[in-house]
């Protein structure tokens, strides 16, 4: 009995080292270790039985691979993209489109569209401030950065085939403003869901014209922005790898950004959206312990559920990766005992 008391104590510190809890919650189960893994980008992506992963190259700060796992057995399946296939710059990522019968890889300047047997289908280079094509029906929608009498912003846009501009469908200013951030959007079916991550809960849908079909909008209590979250923004800017192609000297770097940057009183109301399985799944600001809150709505907008899911951060403001798959929430949790990488599933709904 005492041996059988020590097995289980063991795994109950193992566990909890891994997941680094105070106390498991019912509907989170550990799947195991995902290897091969160095360091992985926040935000992960899974489509039928595959979980794709970029990883980042910690000898140049690149995220230059993806990397494809089997969901059941979590073993590598694949490898796609190095500095050789994507084009890759410092502090840049590469983003992942996830389609019915193709995925798109965004790299800098660079788009590559994939079958799941993983052959290249297309690919195409593009200059300038536009960045993450995405399909959208025949035509494709992007983020572009645009100054108009030198103030910034985001601005989504819907272009041809061609890449020729058909319209702005929405902007948000970003200069020098904490925590806003760009655009959170979702292609789903033939609509666009886009979240302008602004002080109202607001989800806005396109129909493939690149005209707003509908609203989506509900009262939502805003989280204070505290001195924790203030510094910890200010020590991620200064961090960010690459910094020595626009100054003289971290002093410089550290100058520029505290004299810019402006810090609202409260987070937005809406911090990331994700469609899938015809349900649209809202992370606000809002925590409690090691959970989230989570809005599940249709996909007209009517609230089905609101629930605090397990949800880990590595810092009050930045988060493991994490995807939504199939009525679950997927996270990538270090091991903080071996240094590796476990995924772990909760059940939402």
């Amino acid at each position: 009995m005492t041996q059988i008391h020590s097995i289980a104590v063991a795994l109950c510190v193992s566990v909890c080292a891994t997941l680094a809890c105070s106390s498991p919650h019912p509907d989170l189960r550990q799947l195991g270790t995902v290897t091969g893994i160095t360091d992985p980008h926040s935000v992960m992506w899974a489509h039928e039985h595959l979980l794709f992963v970029a990883d980042t190259d910690n000898e140049e700060q690149r995220r230059d691979t993806l990397l494809v796992y089997l969901l059941d057995d979590l073993s590598l399946l694949r490898k796609i993209g190095g500095p050789g296939q994507f084009r890759i710059q410092p502090a840049h990522s590469i983003e992942l489109f996830l389609q019915p019968d193709r995925f798109v890889v965004n790299s800098s300047g660079r788009v590559s569209t994939y079958s799941y047997d993983f052959a290249l289908l297309s690919e195409f280079e593009h200059e300038g401030n536009t960045y993450f094509f995405e399909p959208f029906g025949d035509k494709l929608v992007a983020r572009e950065i645009h100054y108009e009498s030198d103030i910034g912003y985001y601005r989504l846009n819907l272009y041809d085939s061609e890449l020729n501009m058909i319209r702005e469908m929405c902007r948000k200013e970003f200069e020098g403003k904490a925590f806003s951030g760009d655009f959170s959007k979702k292609v789903y079916g033939d609509r666009l869901y886009v979240a302008g991550r602004t002080d109202d809960f607001l989800i806005e849908v396109f129909d493939q014209d690149g005209f707003i079909a509908r609203r989506i909008e509900y009262d939502h209590d805003r989280v204070e922005v505290t001195e924790r979250h203030r510094n910890e923004h200010m020590n991620n800017l200064l961090s960010r790898p690459g910094w020595e192609r626009y100054f003289s000297s971290r002093a410089e770097m550290e100058e520029y950004y505290r004299g810019r940057i402006i810090f609202p009183d409260r987070h937005p109301a809406i911090r990331m959206i994700q469609v899938h399985d015809d349900r649209i799944y809202v992370l606000t600001n809002a925590q409690r312990g090691e959970t989230r809150e989570m809005w599940i709505l249709d996909l007209q907008g009517a609230l089905l559920e609101k629930k605090m899911v397990p949800f880990r951060m590595r810092t009050t403001t930045l988060w493991h990766p994490f995807t939504v798959h199939q009525g679950h929430l997927y996270q990538l949790l270090p091991n903080e005992v071996t240094g590796g990488w476990e995924l772990v599933r909760t059940k939402i709904h």
